[in-house]
This record gives C-alpha cells, structure tokens and sequence, in this order.
C-alpha cells in the first residue's frame, strides 16, 4: 500500500469517527503520513515504507483498537527501520543520560566525601552537558533528513 493510499484509507475513516481520542490518533497518522510524503527515501526504504503499510491497513477495519496498535507499532517501524526520530529526541536522551550520570557522581561524592555533600549542582551541570550534546545530534539528524515534526 502506497502512502497516498492510506492517507486516503484514514481520511475516509475519519468521517464515521466518533470517539475523540480515536480522531486524535488517525489525524496524527495522516499528518505523519503527509510529512513521509515529502522525505526522500531510497528505493528500499520506500518498499519497506510500503510494505508496512499493508501490513498495518490491508483487510483491517479501522477500529480504536487497531488504529493504536497500528500506530505504536508504526512509530517503532520508523525508529528502528528507517531511523527516524522526532524533533529533539536527542535532546531528551542527553538531558536523561547527563542527569543521571550527575545522580550516580552525586551519590558518590556524598558517600565518600563528606564536606562536599552538598553539591546538588553537580546534576544540573551534568544534564546541561547532556543536553548540549544531545542538541548538536539533533542537529546533526536534522541535517541528514531525519527527523519527524509529527510524532506521539
């Protein structure tokens, strides 16, 4: 199945929708699917692309139930197969890793060194590193074409 296709698929479904939370989650999918239309992909990335499609949509009613299931398992497809991610996820994954690692050197400082227990900077130093260096990957995957705007 084509992107076009299930865009099409989604937006026909949409119509008889009642359920706002099932609205919610079939608009975001057609906005990512818009967003994919636009990324240029290889000509294996996109028989992957297509291939998933019909996994998720083919003979399917478009239920809540199987829109979310689809929809988680489509945003796993794009992170481990075509490696997208939304914007700023690196950002987050730095500012998680530094602040945790600053924990860990917290705890041991207060462990070991007693005058120094206090320092309860030492965590927010951390995760601004973490943060910046998570900032310039983002960068660095945006450059490269692959992030999304529109994710969960």
């Amino acid at each position: 199945m084509k992107i076009p296709e299930a865009i099409s698929l989604l937006e026909k479904s949409i119509e008889s929708t009642l359920s706002k939370s099932e609205l919610k989650d079939k608009m975001k999918l057609v906005s990512v699917f818009k967003e994919l239309e636009t990324k240029d992909f290889t000509a294996k990335q996109s028989l992957l692309l297509e291939e998933q499609l019909t996994l998720l949509f083919e003979g399917k009613e478009l239920n809540y139930k199987n829109v979310k299931e689809s929809k988680k398992a489509f945003y796993s497809f794009l992170h481990s197969k075509l490696f997208l991610v939304y914007e700023g996820y690196w950002k987050v994954v730095g500012a998680f890793l530094g602040s945790a690692v600053g924990f860990i050197g917290l705890t041991l400082v207060m462990s070991s060194l007693e005058p120094y227990s206090n320092n309860f900077v030492t965590p927010l130093i951390t995760m601004a590193i973490g943060f910046v260096i998570g900032a310039i990957m983002d960068a660095s995957v945006e450059k490269q074409g692959r992030t999304i705007r529109t994710w969960p």
